[in-house]
């Protein structure tokens, strides 16, 4: 999950089957992100940054 919105916050252990990046969920200070999502004809780009900034991971779907 990217993107969390508010102050909840779970604790969920990674799941290597399907996660390929986790982050460190043990500050909440540390883990806050968001998303973006561009989109043209022929892609839809994800991408997930840490609040300052910094990628954490981004997948692209290509019609």
């Amino acid at each position: 999950m990217f993107g969390p919105a508010g102050n909840e916050r779970y604790t969920v252990p990674p799941d290597t089957t399907f996660d390929k990046v986790s982050l460190d969920q043990s500050d909440p200070n540390r883990y806050r992100n968001y998303m973006t999502l561009a989109v043209t004809p022929a892609k839809l780009i994800a991408t997930c940054f840490l609040e300052d900034g910094a990628t954490i991971d981004r997948v692209t779907l290509t019609k």
